[in-house]
């Protein structure tokens, strides 16, 4: 029953954000250097001359109408230039495959060499877009194909702002300080968002991931493809991070929905991070929070909810050893849900500290 609600809350979520509201983008369309939005046509040219163009004036939007965009292509966004939609999104995708209906503006996804769009310099950005991937697998099969991120973070005072992914492999990588992310409905198998190398604070607000593949099918959950994420899934990555701010996270099916760890990038120092946040729910997991280092002063998170995956669930909050530095972690305020194997959570300590969560 769980399942069914918390299916039934995220798209009125969706329903309630997708809409035809005009986004504040104005600036030279993708469709006046040549682009067709015909879902088959390679646009990949006639998007990169918008681009050039936009540069070239020192800044500017490059708009996309609502239609299908099909790219073979990567795309580097340079100084103050942002990739738009002409409605505001993120966008209602309920029970319609975007490779075949323009219900946004969308980006057809097909290259394998590297992230799609990489946000390269000052004031770089994108907004009120729907990625997806055509020629990703079906919620029948067993493993989803893997491809590099959606979207790569470069340069601080950048944005990826009330945009909407379906069937991608991993999402947003951020490597640097002074971002933001808002406003995001991601559908993605393997990593939603991941964040290292920031020296600085990234801001991430109102992100949504969930099961989008099975409601473009009209399939019933779980489908094969689920029992995939729920075994290797994260929603959000933590590696050195300093200053994490983090509010309105949702995580529905997932392996992890919060990973707090050390950089894989030892050449850094600390190789770990700290943060805070709020209105954090984690459904249908079967680790909600899991930590293994934290710089000081750790993290803490309040009203945090945690319910575990049927018959799966092994710990609302796990802390690991073995880190490079103490995890220190504060819960405040929230509940858990569900049956846990290792117990909901971890022993209250001196850096494991849990303050009044319901049961």
């Amino acid at each position: 029953m769980k399942i069914v609600l918390a299916s039934a809350l995220v798209w009125t979520l969706v329903a309630g954000y997708g809409t035809s509201a005009q986004a504040v983008c104005i600036g030279a369309s993708v469709n006046s250097f040549g682009a067709k939005g015909d879902g088959h046509t390679d646009d990949s040219a006639a998007i990169q001359s918008a681009i050039n163009a936009a540069r070239a004036a020192g800044g500017g939007s490059v708009v996309f109408s609502v239609a299908r965009y099909f790219t073979t292509a990567r795309f580097v966004v340079p100084k103050g230039v942002v990739l738009c939609g002409a409605i505001e999104g993120p966008f209602d995708v309920a029970g319609v495959n975007p490779a075949n209906t323009a219900v946004a503006p969308t980006l057809l996804i097909t290259n394998t060499g590297g992230p799609f769009v990489t946000l390269n310099d000052l004031g770089a950005g994108v907004t009120d877009l729907l990625f997806h991937y055509p020629n990703q697998v079906g919620s029948g099969a067993a493993a989803p194909t893997a491809y590099p991120y959606t979207i790569l973070v470069l340069a601080p005072g950048t944005k990826v702002a009330r945009s909407t992914v379906t069937n991608a492999y991993n999402f947003l990588d951020i490597e640097v300080g002074r971002t933001m992310a808002q406003d995001l409905f991601i559908g993605a198998f393997n990593t939603g968002v991941n964040i290292d190398h920031t020296l600085d604070h990234v801001s991430l607000r109102n992100l949504l991931n969930s099961v989008f593949w099975d409601v473009l099918e009209g399939a019933t959950y779980p489908r094969p493809i689920d029992t995939w994420v729920l075994n290797h899934g994260t929603a959000l990555i933590v590696n050195r991070m300093d200053s994490l701010d983090v509010h309105g996270f949702f995580a529905f099916s997932r392996y992890t929905g919060i990973l707090l760890t050390d950089s894989p990038d030892k050449s850094q120092n600390p190789t770990c991070g700290y943060g805070a946040g709020s209105d954090i729910d984690l459904d249908t997991v079967q680790y909600g929070i899991v930590i293994s280092a934290s710089n000081f002063p750790g993290y803490k998170f309040a009203n945090v909810d945690i319910g575990a995956a049927p018959s799966l669930g092994q710990a609302a909050v796990r802390v690991r050893s073995g880190g490079s530095m103490p995890p220190s972690i504060a819960l405040v305020g929230g509940s858990q849900r569900g049956t846990w194997a290792s117990g909901a959570y971890p022993t209250s300590g001196p850096s494991t500290i849990v303050v009044d969560i319901l049961p």
